[in-house]
């Protein structure tokens, strides 16, 4: 991929550490047209934790300073990124819409629908935060969800939430057949 007269050997004097963020769609276009892929590429297209960026770099520079006797000359910051305050979204959520899509958890003898509780935990352990926003028209519990900053781009929407907490309740803790009389929901 080139960089032959510029790697890092036994004799390297001098280092520029750059720790960027990159668009994934502009990266992703870039390498499909040369037709080069590597690991970096790879890791841009797929997204970077904008809010650990220079969490990232103090290691790497902490880690140059006490594995190779690295001496930091010189640290310029040029921050373009946006308000920090965008790296997180507010999703609604609604319980009632949670045990409509999930459908009925196995409580041994019996059916029952994932608790409050159930969902606060789970999201809680997720790194969400989690504030009532109230009860709906039908006195459903709904919650306003703010996604921790490392899943900006994966937590999204009110089915991305949903579909995390059957991944971590356990998907072999729902029935896996409907009631009769209960209406079956597809999302696509």
């Amino acid at each position: 991929m080139g960089g032959e007269e510029t790697e890092v050997h036994e004799g390297t004097q001098s280092l520029v550490l750059e720790a960027a963020l990159f668009d994934s769609v502009a990266i992703r276009r870039s390498s499909r047209s040369v037709g080069l892929r590597s690991e970096a590429s790879g890791r841009y297209e797929r997204g970077v934790n904008r809010a650990e960026l220079e969490i990232a770099n103090r290691r790497a520079l902490s880690l140059i300073s006490e594995l190779a006797s690295g001496i930091i000359v010189q640290q310029e910051i040029a921050d373009t990124r946006p308000d920090p305050s965008t790296w997180s979204r507010s999703i609604a959520l609604r319980l009632d819409r949670v045990n409509q899509i999930l459908g009925p958890i196995d409580l041994g003898e019996d059916a029952g629908e994932l608790q409050k509780q159930d969902v606060e935990r789970i999201l809680t352990a997720l790194g969400c935060q989690l504030a009532p926003s109230g009860e709906d028209s039908n006195h459903q519990t709904t919650w306003s969800v703010s996604v921790p900053p490392y899943r900006y781009r994966d937590l999204e929407r009110e089915i991305d939430l949903i579909e995390e907490i059957a991944r971590l309740y356990g998907y072999n803790r729902f029935c896996d057949t409907y009631q009769k009389n209960r209406k079956v929901v597809i999302c696509l």
